[in-house]
């Protein structure tokens, strides 16, 4: 029997795209049940209106919007899970169309187990050709797309855009780490933690949804609590010469002594010791599986 998968869809003022994609998931051809969860954010521009309008040809299918004050990434996709009633969860953001078919190249491969997590290939929804499968990133800690590979594939970093995996493990695992700000490295986080707990995250070049690159970001987002992102993501899961280069990106940062000082005072060490104690993998053994030039001079990055 094909489990129910529920796709969670966070959104904050996104009402120039949201019925679009909404409607694009809905028309997709598609055997595999499905809801909808949308979590309306905190939007001030009418982002959910109408949506209970949209219907999928000849089939029923729950559409539940819930609205949140603003609540941030991380806090919006874990509160979609939580009333989520499907056995694998497909995180979506707003401003994503999909093929046909999409579900079936993603949800069989997480309900066998065969894949702790997957994602499509993401392209720029109106330059299909030009299209990255999964994430790496540089030695200065920029986001790197990777080129699409030839079958279903490991990849250090799944892309917030669209990631399929079993509710339970995601749950089990605590979701996405609601101690970040506003947005920023969640993916990435919560990618790392996966894999240090034994996950196996990949990439699938088997379909590929459009994805709008927009100009600006619906959330006001600081560049201190960016920084602050990465500074917990770091503290968290890594250590050595590893843990010493990645806090080299905010070396030059004006407030860098503060934002070291707030994270250690936010509980990030004590989140450390736990991860640390409890994972199966070790953060020097991520960095060497998939080459990340990490610990190393940027001239060396392979």
């Amino acid at each position: 029997m094909t489990p129910l998968t529920t796709i969670v869809i966070p959104a904050r003022n996104e009402q120039a795209h949201i019925g679009r994609t909404v409607a694009s998931i809905l028309e997709a051809r598609s055997d595999i049940p499905f809801e909808i969860i949308v979590v309306d954010d905190g939007s001030t521009d009418g982002t959910s209106c109408g949506l209970d309008r949209l219907r999928r040809p000849a089939v029923r299918t729950p559409l539940t919007v819930l609205r949140t004050p603003g609540l941030g990434a991380a806090r919006a996709r874990n509160l979609g899970a939580r009333h989520a009633q499907g056995d694998v969860l497909v995180f979506c953001d707003a401003h994503i169309f999909v093929p046909d078919g999409w579900l079936e190249e993603l949800v069989p491969p997480i309900a066998s187990g065969e894949w702790t997590a997957l994602s499509p290939g993401v392209a720029a929804h109106d330059r299909p050709d030009l299209a990255g499968f999964g994430q790496s990133m540089t030695a200065e800690g920029e986001i790197r797309w990777l080129p699409e590979p030839d079958r279903p594939t490991p990849v250090p970093f799944l892309p917030g855009a669209c990631i399929a995996v079993p509710a339970r493990v995601f749950l089990e695992g605590e979701g996405f780490d609601e101690g970040l700000r506003t947005w920023g490295w969640e993916d990435v986080e919560w990618s790392v933690r996966m894999w240090l707990s034994g996950g196996r995250l990949g990439v699938t070049p088997r379909t590929v949804v459009g994805h709008v690159f927009r100009s600006t970001h619906p959330y006001a987002v600081s560049l201190y609590d960016y920084h602050y992102n990465w500074v917990r993501t770091a503290l968290s899961h890594f250590s050595g010469r590893r843990l010493e280069h990645l806090l080299k990106k905010i070396e030059n940062h004006p407030m860098r002594f503060d934002l070291l000082r707030t994270a250690l005072a936010d509980g990030t060490l004590e989140r450390r010791a736990r991860l640390f104690a409890s994972r199966q993998r070790d953060d020097e053994w991520f960095v060497r599986e998939f080459r990340l030039p990490w610990g190393e001079s940027p001239g060396d990055e392979p």
